[in-house]
């Protein structure tokens, strides 16, 4: 079972020369998203959740030429949750005699776990294979199942704690206009499993977490069209369309993936709230 997210990142580093050092691509919440499962595994069922959440966090990269790299360096990444706590899954197992069970899972986002940058080399799309990953989160299970290691008061994981997963990062584009660094991407996370009696009961862990484009220069959520910094028609005109097409870019509120009146409150809000 593999976790598959798909990235899109962009830094603006308008004057730099493109061979240039670490450079961070922001991912922005407006348009970013977690789709995560969990299953809670027992020897006699198992049951599984899900929820949506907005993520935010950051892609650290460098190389030696952002137009045409032949050498890409990940130097650090962090997805996270933007709402601490706003994925929260349980679930429920029961198998009259053998017993039953409850499981709660608080998913928290991803990060690099490397103790050092990770080199992809060739002409693209590069990847970064056999990343170690730490699972932000909490998990907790409660089971009393033919009197296999019963936990009658509930038993709580970091998951953080515990040993790092594994990632791929494959098919990565790079390109830049001089002033826009651009990458794309897909991560994908091995199973990752909370044991709470290895094989027999656990918690398995799935995520698919869709990352799209921020270009992190817009003075404020409604600053999406050009010129950026400044509040005007352009933007209105792109807001308006982005929302008509269900466009994430005018997904400015919860719930994500839904486009309704609390999107067009906080882009009226963003807007006459004006540029600092």
């Amino acid at each position: 079972m593999k976790t598959i997210a798909t990235l899109t990142a962009v830094s603006v580093c308008a004057g730099a020369s493109l061979a240039a050092g670490p450079t961070t691509l922001n991912i922005s919440p407006v348009s970013s998203q977690a789709d995560v499962s969990a299953e809670f595994f027992t020897f006699i069922g198992s049951a599984t959740d899900g929820g949506i959440a907005a993520v935010d966090g950051q892609i650290v990269l460098e190389a030696d030429d952002f137009a045409a790299p032949t050498t890409l360096t990940l130097h650090d990444f962090a997805l996270t949750v933007q709402n601490a706590g706003s994925v929260m899954l349980s679930g429920h197992v029961s198998h009259p005699p053998l017993g039953d069970g409850d499981f709660t899972e608080r998913f928290d986002g991803l990060v690099f776990a490397a103790s050092g940058p990770v080199i992809a080399t060739g002409t693209g799309p590069f990847s970064f294979l056999g990343v170690p990953v730490v699972v932000l989160g909490e998990a907790t299970a409660l089971y009393d199942i033919v009197g296999l290691d019963p936990v009658t008061v509930p038993r709580v994981v970091d998951t953080s704690l515990l040993p790092p997963g594994s990632a791929d990062l494959t098919g990565v584009v790079v390109t830049s206009d001089g002033a826009t660094v651009t990458m794309s991407a897909t991560v994908t996370l091995d199973l990752f499993t909370v044991p709470f009696v290895a094989d027999l009961i656990e918690t398995r862990i799935n995520a698919s977490i869709s990352v799209l484009a921020s270009d992190a220069t817009g003075c404020n959520p409604a600053d999406i069209a050009e010129p950026f910094g400044l509040l005007d028609l352009a933007d209105i005109g792109a807001f308006v369309s982005a929302f008509l097409d269900g466009d994430p870019a005018a997904d400015l509120a919860p719930p994500v993936g839904a486009f309704d009146l609390a999107d067009l409150s906080a882009f009226i809000t963003a807007f006459t709230a004006g540029c600092p």
